[in-house]
């Protein structure tokens, strides 16, 4: 009976030897097959660029605009004036800094007004926004978003960021 025991137990070792080989054997096959040189047969994936091209990357900071006019002149009779006047002073702006041949790629309106009419001042900035980037060349193709300013004060400020 020891005997028996004894032959079982060496039976079960070498059967688990030969398990691990067949295991080896399936592993090594399932490698891929490779060329004389030491190269893959598969093709390479094309190469991802990791950064954007130049021309469309925006600048880190922004430049900032802060023109004197009440926002409230955008939501009278007097808006066509207004706008005429905001476009001549944002000129300027952008010719001391010499931003006339730039491209802006993201601009923030804020406009100011009165704490309890901050939808009105949100909404001020935005079609000021929208007005912006139909009439000049320079906001023509950027994206924004207009904002209130708060109440302390009565102009508009602007954070625009081109690109570089």
């Amino acid at each position: 009976m020891r005997r028996d025991r004894m032959r079982t137990t060496l039976l079960a070792g070498w059967l688990f030897a030969d398990l691990f080989l067949v295991l080896v054997l399936v592993g090594l096959a399932s490698l891929p097959v490779t060329t004389k040189e030491g190269t893959p047969t598969h093709s390479p994936s094309p190469s991802v660029t990791a950064e954007p091209p130049e021309r469309d990357r925006l600048r880190k900071r922004p430049v900032d605009f802060d023109i004197e006019i009440p926002p409230a002149r955008f939501r009278d009779s007097g808006r066509q004036a207004a706008m005429r006047e905001l476009l001549t002073k944002i000129d300027t702006e952008l010719a001391e800094r010499r931003l006339t041949e730039s491209r802006a790629g993201f601009v923030l309106v804020f406009a100011s007004g009165p704490q309890e009419a901050t939808g009105v001042a949100q909404d001020t900035a935005e079609r000021i926004y929208q007005s912006l980037r139909r009439r000049h060349e320079v906001f023509r193709d950027s994206s924004g978003v207009g904002y209130w300013a708060g109440a302390n004060s009565d102009h508009l400020e602007f954070k625009v960021f081109f690109y570089e």
